[in-house]
């Protein structure tokens, strides 16, 4: 694991040596694996190692695992399929996957989903058109219809953001808001009154909606 969140007032000082620090599994909250690329096999070592955490021995609870990838060799399409294989319980927590602005996550660690239908929601953040410094409540920008085709990416505003294929539409996704969702979802995780947390309620349901794949 990349990261492991833990509660430092519960850690046995005598399990630290030097630099490396064993963790009890019952004061693990969260552990985060990170990798450059995203693809099946990452993503699938990922859910292998949540499985071998959940077999541990604990006396409390297990800790949840999240899943971030900075790029994407594959489309979102197929990394959505990738991430909602299996069933709902064997998957990843909730993930992000930056290059594409793609958010994925089971329902209850997902405020404010556009589908409450769906137990496990995967989707990507498109970049809201806008009325001055207001975001326009389900307006995207696409491409220009003059720009390259073939174009991973466009320049706007002074910032780069991935063009992404939603369905057939190519669409200008926010990467940043990806983040901000699945850092949403940790502190709920980590909330100590088991509620949402403060930063939750700053959140407004534009700022969350995606386009679910």
């Amino acid at each position: 694991m990349d990261i492991v969140v833990y509660d430092a007032s519960e850690e046995p000082a005598i399990m630290a040596q030097t630099n490396q620090v064993l963790f009890p599994v019952e004061n693990v909250r969260l552990c985060i694996e990170v990798k450059t690329t995203a693809d099946k096999g990452e993503i699938e070592d990922a859910v292998a190692k949540r499985k071998s955490i959940l077999r541990l021995n604990s006396r409390g609870a297990h800790p949840s695992f999240a899943f971030v990838g900075y790029q994407a060799s594959q489309t979102a399409a197929t990394i959505a399929k990738h991430l909602q294989s299996g069933s709902v319980e064997d998957r990843l927590d909730f993930a992000c996957i930056l290059q594409l602005g793609m958010f994925a996550s089971k329902l209850e660690f997902a405020p404010g989903s556009p589908d409450e239908s769906k137990d496990y929601i995967v989707g990507v953040t498109p970049l809201h058109n806008r009325e001055g410094k207001d975001r326009i409540s389900g307006s995207y920008m696409e491409p220009p219809e003059d720009g390259d085709p073939a174009a991973s990416d466009i320049l706007h505003d002074g910032n780069q953001y991935p063009i992404v294929d939603i369905s057939g539409t190519d669409f200008v996704c926010e990467p940043s808001r990806a983040l901000l969702l699945f850092c949403e979802s940790m502190l709920n995780l980590l909330s100590v009154r088991g509620s949402r947390s403060v930063f939750s309620h700053y959140l407004t349901d534009v700022g969350r909606e995606i386009k679910t794949l």
